[in-house]
């Protein structure tokens, strides 16, 4: 079944394509470096008992998500995408935008100084014509080709179940207005749609 365009986070919010039941047979696994510092990061914002209860709330769904995961890590993409569904409603009210400034702030945290000067000199439009190859070190699942041009990127996805979910769809337009901004410039504009198994994403930026 075919979906979107979608052209806000109000609009994928209530696209209601979520994680589906029996979680456990989504295959796929996203690298550690992805998650590195999530408990830290939960625990330095919501106190020390945050992240274990987050745990311990997910029961099955957090099989084999560890509290400060590696680049040696292969996590569950269902443990990803709970964990962060179960934050968002726990910690901001349900509301998917106001996870993103503390999206943002850890990532610059957790960004060297030598990675944030690379990327202002590269730019976007580099960096994210760098997806195909990037792509396979934090996902073993999937396949990505990017069209990129000097203020615009699409990239279509194809290949993984967890494509298609709204979730999964929404980290990836924080994760790319996180390294648009970094890079110096802001997201002016996004689109979303796909199907299951698949996900165009498609991006617009200025200089701030």
């Amino acid at each position: 079944m075919k979906y979107g365009p979608f052209h806000s986070i109000e609009e994928l919010v209530s696209s209601r394509r979520d994680v589906p039941a029996g979680r456990g047979s989504l295959l796929g696994h996203c690298n550690g470096t992805l998650m590195a510092s999530w408990g830290e990061n939960l625990t330095r914002r919501f106190g020390p008992n945050a992240a274990s209860d987050l745990l311990v709330a997910l029961g099955p769904d957090a099989a084999g998500l560890m509290l400060a995961p590696s680049k040696r890590d292969w996590i569950p993409v269902v443990a990803q995408l709970r964990v962060t569904e179960l934050i968002v409603e726990r910690h901001f009210a349900g509301s998917w935008s106001a996870l993103y400034p503390a999206l943002a702030e850890d990532t610059r945290r957790g960004s060297g100084r030598v990675a944030l000067l690379l990327l202002r000199k590269l730019g976007p439009a580099k960096v994210l014509g760098y997806a195909p190859r990037s792509f396979s070190r934090l996902y073993d699942r999937g396949v990505v080709e990017a069209e990129v041009s000097e203020r615009r990127a699409t990239l279509r996805l194809s290949g993984a179940e967890f494509f298609g979910l709204r979730s999964w769809q929404l980290l990836q337009v924080f994760g790319q207005r996180v390294l648009i901004e970094l890079a110096g410039y802001q997201l002016e504009r996004f689109s979303v749609s796909g199907d299951e198994d698949s996900c165009e994403l498609s991006l617009e930026w200025a200089r701030r």
